[in-house]
């Protein structure tokens, strides 16, 4: 089941803001957050994970899962998924990620760009 769309629009609007992107996502949510996206890849939902990731510990908690996150744009269709996913790793700081080039590599990022971006 899904939020009313209000609701949601309201969650990724406070998210923008630090203590309320706080205040909504402790590292226990942003699992729930998380394996939720990966099961529904509900576009709503990803825009707010992109919106909270924008803060540092949101970010923090969503860099555990950054090897899923590689995987997941892979399995998304659709350009405006695309976007938000890749607005959200884009979000989660490099001293997190030590594996960053691994997991470019081993999930194909570039040549996945590159596809996306040939007119």
């Amino acid at each position: 089941h899904q939020l009313p769309p209000e609701l949601s629009a309201l969650a990724i609007n406070v998210a923008t803001v630090e203590s309320g992107a706080v205040g909504m996502c402790s590292e226990q949510v942003m699992r729930h957050y998380l394996e939720r996206l990966f099961q529904t890849h509900d576009l709503m939902l990803l825009k707010l994970l992109r919106n909270l990731t924008m803060h540092e510990g949101p970010a923090m908690h969503a860099a555990q899962y950054a090897a899923d996150l590689f995987a997941l744009v892979q399995q998304v269709e659709g350009e405006e998924l695309l976007v938000e996913l890749l607005g959200l790793i884009g979000n989660l700081r490099l001293r997190s990620l030590p594996e960053l080039a691994k997991l470019v590599s081993r999930y194909g990022l570039v040549e996945l760009l590159q596809r996306q971006l040939v007119p």
